[in-house]
This record gives structure tokens, sequence and C-alpha cells, in this order.
């Protein structure tokens, strides 16, 4: 992924897919383009943090483990725009804490702010006929 091609279809309008945001925005902040709003953590580990750029927010999903009927497998980092017309809880992703392997969904609770419901981590059954 080029960064620069990425950034020149988001400021011409083009579509930007979640997983491209989820490179470029900490790409900007590395080159020190971008700033950091918020940062939000669970078990002292960087989950998400909430980004603006030209008056557009952001919010960027760190690489976590998904899990999936197959297992739990990695999930890259990925981005969302957060529009005012966004209702709000609304549902992110389902993941499971490095730290305390604990099952996290994730939500946004409020403009550039994540809810965080704790519990188990998620399991799958199988429906037998």
């Amino acid at each position: 992924m080029d960064a620069l091609d990425i950034l020149a279809r988001l400021d011409g309008g083009q579509p930007v897919t979640p997983r491209e945001l989820g490179y470029l925005l900490p790409e900007l902040e590395r080159r020190r383009l971008l700033k950091v709003e918020k940062v939000e953590r669970h078990c002292n580990i960087i989950f998400a943090r909430s980004y603006r750029y030209s008056d557009r927010q952001f919010l960027w999903v760190a690489p976590h483990l998904g899990n999936y009927e197959s297992g739990i497998a990695q999930v890259k980092a990925a981005a969302f725009e957060i529009t005012p017309d966004m209702q709000t809880p609304t549902f992110l992703a389902v993941t499971t804490c490095r730290g305390c392997r604990r099952g996290l969904v994730l939500s946004l609770d409020s403009l550039m702010a994540i809810g965080i419901l704790l519990g188990a981590p998620p399991t799958f059954g199988r429906v037998v006929d």
C-alpha cells in the first residue's frame, strides 16, 4: 500500500476501504502529519485512536485477534470515518484482549468515544440436525 495514493483518493472524495484507512492514519501520524485526539486503552494496551483530518473525524481500531467459527485469527488494523449522523451505539468489532484474554465488544458510544463491553471470549457452536 502506498500512503500517498490512499491520501490522494481520500482527498479526492474517492472510496477508501477501512483497511486502507487503518494503514494510512498511523502512517500519517508517524510522519508527523496527523495528531491523535484521543487514545483508548484496555489492560494498558492501545486498541483505538481517534483523529481529525481536514475537518473529518476518523476512528482507528488496532490490529486484534478476531473470533471466527474456524478459530481465532489476526485481524489487520482498520479505520472508519465518523459522521454526525451515525447512530450511537454502533457496533464496531468483537475482539479478544491480548492482556487479560477476555472478550471485548467495541462500539461507538458517542462521537469519537469507544465503549467496551467485557465478557468471556466468544465461543461458537455448531447446529446439528
